[in-house]
């Protein structure tokens, strides 16, 4: 009857971090409550992505999530692993590969099977990781394309594995050198990843390129936007954007 919620804290140094929130669905009325509110389990600046992984023996999870650094660039390319089992969560293992920046902007997309994942950034960087889901142990599987000096011209921002893990999409936003935004697809099963890469649509400011995911029917679905100007805070309800469409 209990739930983990784990978030992370961008930006501001007084919540910057990763976090659980405990909620007891036994609670009131069968409606849930808050037992334990934003406890923090890493005080490191983190990148916007976390993903949880269940553990290879069946019952205990991983939580992984990305360091961005306060004084960017550097090159730590830094995970943090985290076991959680049904009597704690303990201190996060931290695996470095020195090979891109460590910056707000990246992403994390595991496969079917949790096995592999891909990690992806703004600058253009993305490398697919194994993960032993026994020992939670990460390492570089293959590097598809190496980082770019900012402003990159491949702005990655979502990505999603096809059901059967051969293929992997990837969208990407606009910067002011980026007029346009793409679809792009890369055949994971191809020699050369990176020269596999098809277009599948191209999009034009104010429509912005948003998440994909792959869902239980086996179909990815592709969230788009109207952009009023980045980042668009605070949403207003009245226009069609990141939140409501």
């Amino acid at each position: 009857n209990q739930f983990y919620v784990f978030s992370v804290g961008l930006n501001k140094p007084n919540n910057q971090g990763c976090y659980y929130t405990l909620v007891d669905m036994s609670l009131n009325g069968g409606l849930g409550a808050v037992v334990a509110q934003n406890i923090k389990i890493n005080n490191q600046k983190s990148g916007d992505c976390i993903q949880a992984i269940k553990h290879g023996n069946g019952r205990d999870w991983w939580i992984i999530n990305k360091y961005a650094s306060p004084n960017a660039p550097n090159h730590y390319n830094r995970f943090f692993v985290y076991l959680v089992t049904p009597d704690s969560i303990y201190p996060p293992t931290t695996t470095d590969f020195n090979d891109a920046t460590d910056a707000d902007f990246q992403k994390m997309v595991f496969n079917s099977d949790g096995t592999k994942f891909m990690n992806f950034n703004a600058a253009g960087y993305m490398s697919e990781f194994n993960f032993n889901r026994c020992t939670g142990n990460i390492s570089l599987y293959k590097n598809i394309l190496v980082e770019q000096v900012l402003p990159s011209d491949l702005f990655f921002w979502e990505g999603a594995y096809s059901p059967n893990d051969s293929v992997f999409y990837v969208s990407t936003l606009w910067w002011p050198n980026l007029p346009n935004e793409y679809l792009l697809q890369y055949d994971l099963s191809d020699s050369n990843i990176a020269a596999s890469c098809d277009t599948i649509e191209i999009f034009q400011n104010p429509i912005d390129c948003g998440a994909l995911r792959l869902a239980p029917d086996g179909k990815i679905y592709f969230a788009r936007a109207f952009d009023y100007g980045f980042p668009g805070y605070p949403y207003p309800d009245s226009v069609h954007n990141f939140v409501n469409q």
